[in-house]
Order: C-alpha cells, then structure tokens, then sequence
C-alpha cells in the first residue's frame, strides 16, 4: 500500500482477491502524534497555502506559516489518499487515518509503532516473522542503518534512534503547538497506540 493512504475497512479489505488468497498480511505503522505532526509541517506534500510571515523555528515548505497555523489548517486530501475531500486539520488526518488503522482486527494485522521499528528492529522482524509465519532467511539479524530517502549522511540509524528515543522533536513544539494537539487528537487512539499526553 501506499504510506500516506487511508486504509480501506476490514470488510472491504477481506473482499480482496489478495487478501483472500491467504498470502498477503498487513503490518500498520503508527508514529507519535506530536512527531507525525512536526514532520508534515516540515514537508507537508501537496498542501498549499496563502504566504505570510513566518514565526517558526524550523523551515516549512508551507511557505509563511506558523506550526501553530498549520495545525488547525483544512487538510485538502489527493483522490490516492482514499478520503473525504477535507479534513478538518492535520492533527484530525492523524486521528482518521490511525483510527482506520486500529479498526483493522488482530487476525488481519499487526500494528506496530515507528519507535519500535527504530528502537527495537530486530524484535520488530521477528515479531512478525513468529506473527504470520514466515520464516527468516538468516538466523543472524543485520539492520540497515542508512537513510532510505534523500537525506544527510548523518541522517542515519543512530540519528533516528536518538531522535524518538531522546524525543527531539519535542524542540519544534512551542506550548500553544502541544495545546492545540492536545485539544484535537484523539486520546483513546494515542493509548491504544502506546502513547501519552504532553
């Protein structure tokens, strides 16, 4: 699938000629909120907005907005991501496209975080190797440690880990920013996800 698609329902998805061949399993990636968030300010794709004056620490390709801004911006979706036309801001894209996510039942998938892919690769891998399974082809795990995208040699394995684990993108967030997440993002779904309020 693609990454930034809203998953199809569970019954629409069982209707697949794919998944009812018994050899497709669906794994869902789920990052924190408040660093979903600071990513898509930083590249928010196809959003685009009036130019203003901007106040943010970071740069955004949402040229003249603010974080705080951003966040309570319509998000107006693309047809590839299989959703309503607009959605009532970012911080509502991240509660409808996890929430799809949650909704899909444990015989169909399994959820994982970001963190835990970055954090505990090894683990990840063999928890879904021992969930569908699927047999490892090495007994001995290696992680990639590059990037996968178009990024700085820095921006590397240990970046990352240090990154969630460490929770920098914290320093993007001003007080008013976590507010207004807080407000809007559904609490229940942070939960069953394994996250907290900040």
């Amino acid at each position: 699938g693609w990454k930034h698609m809203l998953v199809p329902s569970p019954n629409t998805l069982a209707k697949t000629s794919a998944m009812r061949s018994g050899e497709v399993h669906i794994v869902t990636l789920t990052k924190n909120p408040y660093a979903w968030l600071a990513s898509m300010f930083r590249s928010p794709y196809h959003m685009q907005t009036e130019p203003g004056h901007r106040t943010q620490r970071r740069k955004s390709s949402v040229d003249g907005m603010s974080l705080e801004s951003f966040l309570t911006q319509p998000w107006p979706t693309l047809g590839r991501e299989n959703a309503a036309g607009t959605i009532e801001s970012p911080v509502q894209l991240w509660n409808v496209k996890n929430r799809a996510l949650a909704e899909l039942p444990e015989h169909m998938a399994l959820h994982a975080t970001t963190e835990q892919t970055i954090l505990e690769p090894e683990r990840t891998i063999r928890d879904i190797a021992d969930r569908f399974t699927i047999p490892m082809k090495q007994t001995a795990f290696v992680n990639f440690e590059s990037s996968t995208k178009n990024r700085p040699l820095d921006q590397d394995g240990a970046y990352y880990r240090d990154y969630y684990l460490n929770e920098v993108w914290r320093e993007d967030l001003s007080a008013e920013a976590i507010d207004i997440i807080n407000q809007q993002v559904d609490q229940e779904l942070m939960q069953r996800f394994g996250y907290a309020l900040i």
